[in-house]
């Protein structure tokens, strides 16, 4: 395509304008999101949909209607869960539709994570020069190597040796399959999750736009809309309301994504009074943690007291967000009396083990 004939337009990175249109603040007409990229000034800022994380013709023409396909389509699923609901109506779409829908949803925005963010970014060039370097050696071996395979390879290095360079050439990979995200979720079953109207609590939105573990799958669409994925159970029901706990656990995973990223997009998005409460106890947890590339000390204080299993795993999951490497075994220190003395005699070694598994080594005393 000529150049001349591209019209300038922003492109939103990862989330999509449309849902983030759905967090938008009705008094401000801005949206909230909280900023963890610099653990020494954690702040919630505002800003208006259109502008944030958007940048002129970031994505090449080709996969930009790629991209777009995709958006549309999560629009249109939203329109009609939304409006199924608000009329305690049957959702008109079928369970094997449902999930191959929102796996193909994962798969599109883990793949704009990958490109956008600079230490997946990385990851994934390294990957594909690894199976580029097995076919080359294969294919010599074999007498089977072509001009075209040598004239791909030294193009694949060429657009290796810069980031920027790397970071167009990879939107080669938006719609395609994920292997790994479809053998994960090969057996699971799909879920539309609401909160209804008169609750008091609310999804966040993660820059991922999902979370996702080996347990089950979250897709946010709104604060009180999600598409899920679990292990099959005996429910053949499309539609569940999502519980207090439930959405609390889907939240502390969104917490945890934050660690995903290596700079610039370790924020969450929601509403402002949720995002200024998590700020507070993230903030709380810092005055009580001195913490060091391999340790940290938790000080004998009266300022966090932990009632529950879900604030275990949120105080866990924001050491291992104040922590400054990540997968490496780190020694902690610390009292007992922070938790309920119930929970703690009753769930010490739960406890312990949730700490393993950050690479916490668990010190009391």
């Amino acid at each position: 395509m000529n150049e001349k004939n591209i019209i300038e337009q922003k492109d939103h990175i990862i989330l999509p304008k449309a849902t983030l249109m759905r967090f938008i603040d009705d008094r401000t007409q801005r949206i909230y999101y909280l900023d963890l990229n610099d653990l020494d000034n954690i702040s919630v800022k505002k800003v208006f949909p259109k502008s944030y994380h958007s940048s002129p013709n970031y994505y090449n023409p080709e996969y930009d209607n790629e991209v777009k396909k995709y958006e549309t389509s999560m629009g249109e699923l939203y329109k009609e869960i939304s409006s199924a609901i608000e009329q305690s109506a049957d959702i008109c779409v079928d369970g094997g539709t449902l999930k191959r829908q929102i796996i193909d949803f994962i798969t599109i925005e883990y793949h704009r994570s990958v490109i956008a963010d600079d230490r997946m970014l990385e990851k994934y060039k390294k990957q594909q020069q690894e199976k580029n370097d097995k076919v080359d050696s294969l294919m010599f071996q074999t007498g089977m190597m072509t001009s075209e395979r040598i004239e791909y390879s030294i193009n694949y290095r060429e657009k290796a040796r810069s980031n920027e360079t790397f970071r167009t050439y990879a939107q080669n990979i938006l719609g395609t399959v994920n292997s790994a995200i479809e053998k994960t979720y090969y057996s699971f079953s799909p879920k539309i999750l609401y909160i209804p109207e008169n609750c008091n609590y609310d999804f966040l939105l993660p820059q991922l736009h999902f979370i996702g573990n080996e347990q089950f799958a979250c897709f946010i669409l709104s604060p009180r809309i999600a598409l899920a994925l679990y292990p099959v159970s005996g429910d053949n029901s499309l539609l569940l309301k999502a519980d207090k706990e439930r959405v609390e656990i889907i939240n502390l995973r969104i917490l945890e994504s934050v660690s995903v990223f290596y700079s610039n997009y370790r924020e969450i998005v929601g509403k402002k009074e949720h995002l200024e409460m998590l700020k507070s106890r993230i903030e709380e947890i810092k005055t009580i943690s001195r913490v060091s590339e391999r340790e940290i000390v938790i000080k004998d204080g009266e300022s966090i007291y932990i009632h529950n299993m879900n604030e275990v795993l949120e105080f866990v999951i924001i050491l291992h967000l104040l922590m400054k490497t990540y997968n490496k075994a780190v020694e902690i220190r610390m009292t007992e009396k922070i938790f309920d003395k119930e929970l703690y005699d009753k769930s010490k070694n739960e406890i312990e083990k949730i700490f393993e598994k950050y690479y916490f080594n668990l010190e009391w005393y």
